[in-house]
């Protein structure tokens, strides 16, 4: 009798303990839950944020070889550059020295050509050497000038003109205002005032010099020229 009422308030104890069981585990099933649901947030968070910095890194990349392919455009347009440059330096100083010696060479050529404003052109000629050396003018600059120096030339040998010029007169230290007819760079005909009348050729020696006309036919010959 005394182990059935042991049994039966075994029995009477059992349904709540079995009830707060189940409570507890339904609680613990919901905080499972809530976690879980939390997890899979987190998770799905986490992948969306490694998808975008993928996609960020990917951008990165992409702009950093869109960058290197600039970069070595540019270092390829530098290279063309310097070399152009240093073709153009080389070209340049080969027309330096080119302009150089046709400059000397219409030195000489005035120097020893027909006494015609010879101190003028030769002036240009050496302003233009100087412009040169200076920077003030570059080469390609310097050689338009002596160009346009030789086309002067040419046309002082294919014209015949008067005109007033400074010679040393025969007998003479100083030179003298004439009045001349030039005759291209081959000759000058010369009257020096007070009826006096001469020429300027070259002589035997290829040098030009002024030499007095005292023959009557030339001297007439001489004023209708003028």
């Amino acid at each position: 009798f005394g182990g059935l009422l042991s049994t039966d308030a075994g029995a009477q104890t059992g349904p709540p303990k079995s009830a707060a069981m189940a409570e507890q585990l339904a609680i613990l099933r919901t905080e499972i839950n809530d976690l879980d649901a939390s997890l899979r947030t987190r998770r799905n968070l986490a992948a969306t944020q490694l998808r975008g910095l993928q996609m960020r890194a990917s951008e990165h990349k992409l702009a950093e070889d869109a960058e290197r392919i600039k970069v070595q455009a540019l270092a390829a347009e530098v290279a063309a550059l310097e070399a152009s440059i240093a073709s153009r330096i080389k070209r340049s100083e080969s027309l330096r020295g080119a302009v150089r010696k046709a400059i000397a060479r219409l030195r000489t050529v005035v120097a020893n050509g027909l006494p015609f404003k010879q101190d003028q052109r030769l002036a240009a000629l050496r302003k233009i050497g100087r412009d040169l050396e200076s920077g003030r003018a570059d080469a390609v600059s310097a050689a338009a000038r002596v160009w346009r120096f030789v086309q002067d030339e040419q046309r002082l040998a294919a014209t015949v003109e008067q005109a007033d010029v400074s010679l040393v007169l025969s007998g003479d230290n100083a030179p003298t205002l004439t009045r001349v007819v030039r005759v291209g760079t081959v000759a000058m005909f010369v009257y020096a005032g007070s009826d006096r009348w001469g020429h300027v050729v070259r002589d035997s020696n290829g040098a030009f010099r002024y030499a007095d006309i005292h023959n009557r036919a030339q001297r007439s010959e001489i004023k209708r020229l003028f």
